[in-house]
């Protein structure tokens, strides 16, 4: 009897013992070198999701910078017209002035001896004085004339729907422009440059600023500068310019060629903003 009871007693503490290393085992289905695996996994995973928003964010910064140079710059031409508008408000007033001190009896006899205010030239007119013949002055003429109404359209559209005065008007009528340049494509870069300075207006684009680091300066670019030609492509209009650094391949390597006291410089730059304040200025291209 206490045979069979010490045999039982061995029988049930062997078993204890072979429970207590079954359930001291690691779980083959999951090492602690498999934890480290899928930890690195997910931290990889959120790194790659980090670098794609980053990325996105880049890219809303490129078009924030590029859309705050157009608006600088439709702010310099607007500042202009003003001025401009101000120096005629104030020949008017100062005319008026002395029309007002005149004796009464002299006023006719001053405003019949005053000479006659030229008619301001045409576009069609400035053609002819070029050389052109007629026909084709009428015809280009008449096509720029159907360009500025479809701009009126797009203005009476843009009213109408509550977008004037938006960027998407801007990049609309900055699109009918570039499409419908009727006399550059007709004449040529060589005349239209002529026809630009005739017409009494800027054919040339100035840089009158660059800002610190930017990519212009680090290509070095200066103010003062006249930029002849972005990736070869000949710049008469700062609208023309930042028109052209919005297409393509942003940060591709581009050649800008700018003149500056008489001497020709082909610089590098990557497209995309430049960082640099614009102008438009005339000058006679027989002297350029």
């Amino acid at each position: 009897m206490l045979r069979a009871l010490f045999f039982a007693f061995v029988f049930i503490l062997t078993g204890l013992i072979i429970g207590l290393n079954v359930n001291s085992t690691p779980d083959p289905q999951f090492t602690d070198f498999e934890a480290i695996e899928l930890a690195t996994q997910t931290e990889t995973n959120t790194l790659n999701k980090q670098n794609l928003r980053l990325n996105e964010l880049e890219k809303i910064l490129k078009q924030e910078t590029l859309a705050r140079e157009v608006l600088s710059q439709k702010i310099t031409d607007l500042q202009s017209q003003v001025q401009q508008l101000q120096l005629l408000s104030n020949q008017q007033n100062n005319s008026n002035e002395v029309q007002l001190t005149e004796k009464t009896p002299d006023v006719p006899q001053v405003l019949n001896n005053a000479p006659s205010q030229p008619e301001p030239r045409t576009s069609k007119d400035v053609l002819l004085a070029m050389g052109l013949d007629e026909s084709i002055a009428e015809q280009l003429k008449k096509r720029e004339e159907a360009k500025e109404m479809d701009f009126l359209y797009l203005r009476n559209k843009a009213t109408r729907e509550g977008w004037f005065g938006t960027e998407k008007f801007f990049e609309e009528s900055q699109k009918l422009e570039n499409d419908s340049n009727i006399y550059r494509q007709e004449l040529g870069d060589e005349t239209y440059d002529k026809y630009l300075y005739q017409s009494d207006q800027s054919n040339r684009v100035e840089v009158r600023s660059v800002l610190s680091d930017s990519p212009a300066a680090v290509a070095g670019i200066e103010a003062g500068d006249i930029v002849y030609s972005y990736d070869d492509q000949r710049i008469f209009k700062w609208n023309e310019l930042t028109s052209l650094t919005a297409t393509g391949e942003a940060g591709q390597s581009v050649n800008i060629e700018v003149h500056r006291d008489e001497q020709i410089f082909n610089l590098s730059i990557p497209r995309g903003p430049m960082g640099v304040r614009l102008s438009g200025k005339k000058i006679d291209p027989d002297n350029s």
